[in-house]
Parts: structure tokens; sequence; C-alpha cells
């Protein structure tokens, strides 16, 4: 059963439960008109009473969790060999970087013009018909088609904005580096994949939590950087088969990512110049350790993107998680995300923003 049939089936109202009731309606249990105060009702509803009616498995963000096989690498690497070497490369800053292309670079020299024109941006990107499919891929996503299906890239450009143009260009460049390493190709896109559904997921969620939407799905988008940078840089300087005879995924760097690719990101962070909170997002996105030298916005922001991350996951984008329930989370709690009617029925559309491919 897919993961949408899932949700369908655990959504649908259970025998012998009391529904929430606004007004004077019957009790599904005693069949006695109850009267109520409208205000009171209202009062109520931001009372934490009200999660006593709120049954947490009849919900996608309340998740048992995926079958985690145990996917060593061992067998083509060395996991300590290799977390090694790449820490030494950073220290001596000569971590391999990921080559951002000429064509790509000339976009973003246009991006930092104050008043840059979309119209020399499209004549640049309109040449790569792969680039050109990125950017129309994510303005028809559901999370951000307004009815209509864009095809014109002007249009789509327009609509996307200099921040999300830049994202996905980031991202877009980054696949390419693997054109050489196809070993990793697969990976690579899973990551992609589920950076593009925390980028959604962190946008949705910025309108309810007052973030910027522009930050919340760049820093969304690019949170697991480190994990390509780390995968490029493996092929560069481990020994590694040309081919393995099975399906690599991201299971399979569990360990190695787990170490190195928070680190990973925040090197790749200060080489791309990217903004203070969005560095400290990609930083710390996964440890959600803090120190005094971070402020408010950037912690609120850092949580945002580590609430998205696992949201896009529970929804089956991105590596397997166990089980979850996303309202005990220490980054919910943090962004002040209570579990009222409100939320629970606006975190009820998240698993439709997700209904897009990012593999060509």
């Amino acid at each position: 059963m897919g993961f949408i049939d899932w949700v369908v089936n655990r959504v649908k109202p259970r025998p012998g439960k009391v529904k929430r009731t606004i007004g004077n309606e019957k009790s599904e249990d005693t069949g006695i008109t109850q009267e109520s105060d409208p205000a009171a009702d209202n009062t109520a509803a931001m009372n934490t009473n009200v999660y006593d009616s709120i049954v947490d498995v009849d919900y996608w963000w309340c998740f048992p969790g995926h079958y985690q096989p145990d996917k060593p690498l061992q067998d083509f690497v060395d996991i300590d060999t290799a977390v090694l070497r790449l820490r030494q490369e950073m220290a001596i800053q000569k971590f391999p970087l990921m080559d951002i292309p000429a064509n790509i670079l000339n976009v973003f020299k246009i991006l930092e013009a104050p008043n840059f024109a979309y119209s020399e941006i499209t004549a640049l990107v309109e040449h790569s018909p792969a680039m050109t499919g990125e950017f129309l891929k994510v303005v028809n996503s559901a999370s951000m088609n307004r009815g209509e299906k864009i095809h014109n890239l002007h249009v789509a450009l327009t609509r996307l904005g200099r921040e999300k143009i830049k994202s996905i260009l980031y991202l877009y460049a980054a696949k390419l580096n693997f054109k050489t390493a196809p070993l990793f190709l697969n990976v690579v896109e899973e990551i992609i994949d589920h950076s593009y559904a925390t980028g959604i997921i962190a946008a949705y969620l910025s309108q309810k939590l007052g973030q910027d939407q522009e930050e919340a799905f760049l820093a969304g988008l690019l949170h697991d950087i480190g994990k390509i940078a780390t995968l490029r840089a493996m092929a560069v300087v481990c020994e590694l088969p040309e081919k393995v005879d099975y399906e690599l995924t991201q299971e399979y760097f569990n360990v190695i990512f787990n170490v190195l690719h928070e680190d990973v990101g925040a090197y790749i962070s200060d080489t791309w110049r990217l903004g203070g909170q969005i560095r400290t997002a990609i930083a710390h996105h996964n440890n959600m350790e803090f120190s005094e030298e971070h402020d408010e916005n950037a912690i609120a922001l850092t949580s945002l993107v580590n609430l998205s991350d696992t949201m896009a996951r529970v929804a089956g984008k991105g590596r397997m998680i166990g089980s979850v329930n996303i309202f005990d989370l220490q980054s919910t709690q943090l962004l002040g995300l209570t579990k009222n009617w409100a939320n629970v029925e606006f975190l009820e559309a998240v698993p439709g923003l997700l209904k897009f491919n990012t593999k060509a």
C-alpha cells in the first residue's frame, strides 16, 4: 500500500470516537443535544483539553516507522578511513568542491544586481532544456501552482523570484557533478528529491509560523547539501568501484552522513557565502545543538528545517525513518506549534504538496 493510500485509510473517522462539536450538536455516543456557548467553544478549542479528542494515530504525522535493514558500506569503502581523510581535507582547505558551470555562474552574477532583468536570466537558461525543466517542475508543484500549468520559462522565473532561482541552481549544479561519478547518482537524486520536499514544506509552514517564506525554502532546499558534497568528495579521494551489484540508497551512507554532512554543509555554506541563518540551519538541522552565538531567528529557521525534514521523510520523500509523532519533536516545541485543531487541519495539506518528481 502506497503512502497516500495509507494516509486516506488512517484519516477515516473511527467508530465510537466523539467528534469535536461547535454550537448545538448531538453527541455521537449519547444522542443528547448539548447546549453550548459559541464563545466558550472557541476558548475550549485553545485549551489543552481539546487534545483529548485528537486521536494521533488517525493522522499521517503520527507514523509507525519504516522497517530499516542494516546496510553497511564496508564491502567497498572503509568508513573510518573515509571520514578521517575528508576531515583532513577540510582542515587544510583542500576539500574537493563541487564545480559550478560557467552558464550557472553567469546567472548568479545577474542575480547579484539589485535591479536585474528576468529576460537576461531567461536568455541564459533557455539554452539548457534540462535546466529549464528544473524550474518548470518546481513552479508547477502543488505548493506553488495557482491553478494553471506554466510552460513559459520567463513566467516561471518571475513567479519563483531571486532566492528560489538561486536555490534551484545550486542543487542543479550539484547534480551535474555526478555525471562522471555514476556510482552515486541514484543517491544524489534521492537527496535532491528529499531536499525539494523539505523546501516546499518549510515554505508552507513558514506561513503559519511567521517566518520568511523565501528564506525557509532556501534553507530547506539546501539543508542536505553537505551530503551531496560528501559523496562528491568520496568520489575524488576514495578508491571506489565503478559499480556495485545492488542499488545504492541513502541508508547505505547513514553512518558517514551522520558524522560528516552537517560539518561539510557548513564548509560549503562558507564557500558559497550563504547567509548566517541559512548556514546555521544547514549546520545544525540534524543535531539541533545551539550556543549563545545563535539568535532566536537562526534557531527558529533551523527548527523549521528539522521539522520539514522529518515531515518529508514520513511522507516518503527521503531516507527511511523510525516511529515518530510530529508534535513530540524538539523542533515542533521550539517553534510553538501546539497540537490543536487549527494546526492539525493545517498539516493535513502537507502530503498533497509533495506530488512531484525531480528525477529526469
